[in-house]
């Protein structure tokens, strides 16, 4: 009930504001990959679990703590925030970052993948996921479009197991019709196929979002 009222609650302001976000990637716990419709947000000023957030003519904090999850449901809601200058940082550990910049800059919509752009760069990749299938090699598949030049994320082989579990996957179709996105580096097969290599299972997060005023045309 938690995860889903974090996924809901929401405001402009928060959306706008300036602070920097982080995100502990070694804290990431997937979740169920349905959300709840949109349930309105808490009195102003306080966040579920004591977290603070922006206030008009209030004060704020420098950094705010944000979930994979939390930063994907920004995505989908709002264009202003995908070409904002707020800047991201994620950690792989305590210590080392593994993706540090404007979320303008560091992370990419699936439509907005190109050579030129993100050929060999580990950013934060996001979209809808049209299908999902597993290869003869063991690797899971999450395909954006069934078109063959459409983007996929890859997911290794080592960890779908542990993905399938932390996303509560029993039938591979429960992935279509939700948004993935994944901390991974973007490689182009000879054919001209972006594939996004996925290498962890904290790295990524799916949802899918029942509340129409979440959906995205992406």
């Amino acid at each position: 009930m938690g995860e889903q009222r974090d996924d809901a609650t929401i405001q402009e302001e928060e959306l706008n504001a300036g602070d920097s976000i982080i995100v502990h990637l070694d804290q990431e716990l997937g979740g169920q990959i349905d959300v709840a419709e949109i349930q309105r947000p808490p009195t102003p000023g306080v966040g579920t679990g004591g977290r603070t957030f922006v206030v008009p003519g209030g004060e704020r904090e420098t950094a705010q703590h944000f979930t994979m999850r939390r930063i994907l449901l920004r995505l989908v809601q709002s264009p202003a925030f995908r070409n904002s200058n707020r800047q991201v940082v994620l950690y792989r550990n305590a210590t080392e970052v593994l993706v540090a910049g404007a979320v303008r800059d560091v992370v990419a919509g699936f439509i907005d993948i190109t050579p030129e752009r993100h050929a060999n760069r580990q950013m934060l990749y996001w979209g809808p996921i049209a299908s999902a299938g597993m290869t003869a090699d063991g690797k899971l598949w999450l395909n954006s479009s069934d078109r063959h030049q459409g983007v996929s994320v890859a997911i290794f082989p080592e960890i779908v197991d542990e993905f399938l579990q932390m996303f509560g996957v029993n039938d591979l179709e429960e992935l279509t019709g939700a948004h993935v996105l994944v901390a991974g580096t973007c490689y182009y097969a000879a054919t001209g196929k972006p594939v996004i290599w996925c290498g962890s299972s904290r790295y990524i997060v799916v949802r899918r979002y029942r509340d129409a005023r979440l959906q995205a045309d992406v």
